[in-house]
């Protein structure tokens, strides 16, 4: 993915490289959104969808509350997810 650059998530949420932060941003973006959709709508249409037929993760895709997790001692770009109980995109609930 990061020959495709900015226009797919390439330090999107990290301007610099350090830890690899910024060069996969869109890599870490993209397989969190993924893994979480594949446990809300496992299969195509199955699961939870908005009334437009979004998935969980796709309302909330490349929203500006993205930011960074942590997991030990590094960091990891993610993208916010849809929470029916505040009915907004939401980092933690």
């Amino acid at each position: 993915m990061p020959d495709a650059g900015q226009s797919c998530g390439m330090n999107f949420i990290n301007s610099n490289n350090s830890f690899g932060n910024g060069y996969f941003d869109g890599f870490s973006v993209v397989a969190g959104h993924e893994y979480e959709e594949a446990q809300t709508d496992p299969f195509p249409s199955s699961g939870w969808l908005d009334s437009g037929g979004a998935e969980n993760a796709d309302k909330c895709a490349w929203k500006s509350n993205s930011g960074n997790i942590s997991l030990g001692s590094n960091h990891f770009a993610v993208q916010p997810l849809w929470s029916n109980a505040s009915t907004s995109c939401v980092m933690s609930y």
